[in-house]
């Protein structure tokens, strides 16, 4: 089994904003049907194909239950690489405040301050809600021939300030998750 659509897969419209709730509803629908715990009195082959299918179903589905994959997975159908290893090219702007960000999480985490890194935790949601909701209009507009190209630049653009934005968020979380096992020891 191949999945060639996630969404197909899961008769989802091919979209950026889904219901995820259809989204989780499909996948359980989907993995009863092909759980590997059903085939357990199969012969090797049919439980190691119902492991391979039980796989790519929860690829799939880690896959759109993820904004930012979904996003990605999005621009991949479409025929955009997002690159953003080979392409870290980024507007002056969004490098001076992602700078500020490392800096101030850098400082936030050297001098254990629980109160700075909430705040630059809710000021990095809230840059991702506001790229998001850009993405959204982005891939999810009607196709225009007039604009596809400056549309597909901006969505890979926007996918890529994401991406660095996730990782600062994750970091963030990793140093209120250690100051807060500090604390309990």
């Amino acid at each position: 089994m191949t999945i060639d659509n996630y969404f197909d897969q899961f008769g989802l419209p091919e979209c950026f904003l889904i219901d995820t709730e259809a989204l989780d509803a499909a996948f359980r629908v989907t993995q009863a049907a092909i759980h590997p715990d059903y085939f357990a009195t199969a012969d090797d082959a049919q439980k190691q194909q119902a492991t391979r299918q039980s796989a790519l179903v929860s690829q799939a589905w880690r896959t759109l239950k993820d904004p930012l994959k979904r996003a990605i997975y999005l621009l991949h159908l479409r025929g955009i690489n997002v690159a953003a290893e080979e392409n870290t090219a980024m507007p002056p702007d969004f490098l001076m405040d992602q700078l500020a960000w490392r800096e101030a999480l850098e400082a936030a985490a050297t001098s254990k301050d629980q109160s700075t890194l909430h705040t630059l935790l809710e000021i990095l949601r809230e840059q991702q809600q506001e790229r998001f909701a850009a993405l959204a209009n982005l891939l999810d507009a009607p196709p225009d021939p007039d604009i596809q190209a400056e549309s597909a630049v901006r969505s890979t653009q926007a996918v890529r300030e994401l991406m660095f934005i996730d990782r600062l968020v994750q970091t963030a979380e990793l140093q209120l998750d250690e100051l807060c096992q500090d604390q309990d020891e």
